[in-house]
């Protein structure tokens, strides 16, 4: 609920890097900003805790709605949810696999018309073969 009330507050972008910076190519995820990587993180968090199976739903949910708000602005923000939904989908709580698992595809499906060949290809490769496997 709170995620819902301000995430159209999250910066889209992390903060412009020193011009001491020695990294020639940062990678895709660290253009992420670091309060939006936190919410992912956090969001896949509440999702494999044992707590509360509804917790764990609705954070799994919730990686659906910052994929969907943030796949345009906000560049690896994508992977990471992805990612962190692979990883829920092989929780051992059915609800939370099969949860999981329709997030994910729904999140590809949703949103694979946008996709550029690279993130086709990561995408198979790196997280639906993944939670295949």
């Amino acid at each position: 609920l709170i995620v819902d009330d301000f995430l159209d507050e999250l910066p889209s972008s992390p903060p412009e890097p020193s011009p001491s910076s020695s990294e020639e190519e940062p990678r895709r995820s660290s253009l992420l900003s670091p309060t939006r990587a936190a919410l992912l993180d956090c969001c896949a968090a509440f999702g494999s805790s044992r707590h509360d199976v509804n917790a764990s739903l609705t954070a799994t949910g919730m990686l659906w709605t910052l994929a969907d708000q943030g796949h345009q602005t906000c560049p690896g923000s994508l992977d990471r949810v992805l990612s962190r939904l692979a990883t829920l989908s092989s929780d051992d709580r059915p609800e939370v696999r099969n949860c999981s698992v329709n997030t994910l595809f729904s999140c590809v499906v949703g949103l694979g018309e946008s996709f550029t060949d690279d993130e086709w290809e990561r995408c198979l490769v790196e997280t639906i073969f993944g939670v295949m496997e």
